[in-house]
């Protein structure tokens, strides 16, 4: 139960810790979207979908991205997304990874397949 105690110097966006209790915080932090622990596996669980502004599957498009699947990129609406559309659901993203710098490999290896 380590990583449910009660401190009142974390930051969660899923209100896992008591300092939302307090409102505004005095203190400020680093916020990231890898502190404390590594990459881990892809969690399937929708929060790409609820932190995005468009309404794409973004957890099968990061997917097709990192597999390198063109036709399946393609489909899932590669060329409407920016990597800054996925600054929100990198932070938020309890699989820490890397959204924003996957999401430009992916436009980038599409634009020079296009070449």
């Amino acid at each position: 139960m380590g990583w449910a105690s009660l401190r009142p110097s974390r930051y969660s966006i899923y209100r896992m810790f008591t300092t939302w209790l307090a409102g505004k915080r005095n203190k400020e932090c680093s916020l990231d979207a890898r502190l404390k622990g590594g990459e881990r596996a892809i969690v399937c669980l929708d929060e790409y979908d609820n932190m995005l502004p468009m309404d794409i599957y973004a957890e099968f498009l990061i997917k097709s991205i990192i597999a390198f699947d063109i036709d399946k990129m393609e489909q899932l609406g590669i060329y409407e997304v920016a990597p800054e559309d996925f600054a929100l659901a990198e932070y938020a993203d309890t699989s820490k990874i890397e959204l924003q710098r996957i999401v430009r490999e992916g436009l980038d290896r599409m634009r020079a397949e296009m070449s």
